[in-house]
């Protein structure tokens, strides 16, 4: 069951943390949501790689605000 292997994942870990990031603050979630949403119906696009719109990567070590 789903809860069994929860509780054994659980058990193997010393510490768990969950942390959240607005979308405002995470600028390439930000920019490929606007990008995808400008997007026409049933349009898919696939990068191999960094998309052409994503023009820096975030650090997660970095302080953006």
């Amino acid at each position: 069951m789903l809860v069994n292997r929860w509780q054994q994942c659980k058990a193997s870990f010393h510490s768990i943390t969950i942390s959240h990031t607005y979308r405002e603050a995470n600028f390439s979630a930000d920019t490929a949501a606007k990008e995808g949403a400008m997007l026409n119906e049933n349009v898919i696009h696939e990068f191999v790689g960094k998309a052409p719109w994503l023009l820096k990567w975030e650090s997660p070590s970095a302080l953006y605000f």
